[in-house]
């Protein structure tokens, strides 16, 4: 009996030290990965018409064009996806990089191509030039100005 409660009391200190060598070894996520991670979920989102999950990345001091807010954002959402089936969100090229000496804060510059919303974007679709502006809330990447051309 006593040689059967060591070995349940090794292998409970074994997979103490584990974790704790595990959390130790565990570097820092570089802020660059976590927000280009966010971007990949807004995009992704947008082309599987998810506005829900689109809106979730939106920062709660959300603005586009200056003068929009997540209203605009999910009323727009709301009728493209529903009056459009096959809309095509896809960043040709992108550039994310920090602000400097700040890691709250960064801008994401890209070329988007546009498809599927027939009648209004051309049929081999459209490029839109974006720059964005992030912001860390709670944590997370959160889109926080949006700007387009």
């Amino acid at each position: 009996m006593m040689a059967r409660s060591w070995s349940v009391y090794g292998w409970i200190v074994l997979f103490c030290m584990a974790l704790v060598v595990s959390a130790c070894g565990k570097k820092e996520e570089d802020p660059l990965e976590a927000l280009n991670a966010q971007v990949d979920l807004l995009l992704e989102a947008l082309q599987a018409q998810h506005s829900s999950k689109a809106l979730a990345v939106l920062h709660p001091e959300f603005k586009a064009q200056e003068r929009l807010g997540q209203d605009w954002a999910r009323q727009t959402m709301t009728a493209m996806f529903l009056r459009y089936s096959n809309i095509g969100v896809r960043a040709m090229q992108r550039e994310a990089r920090m602000f400097p000496g700040a890691r709250e804060a960064a801008e994401v510059k890209a070329r988007i191509l546009l498809t599927g919303a027939e009648g209004v974007l051309p049929s081999d679709g459209n490029y839109v030039e974006v720059d964005s502006e992030w912001r860390q809330d709670g944590g997370e990447w959160k889109l926080f100005r949006l700007r387009w051309k």
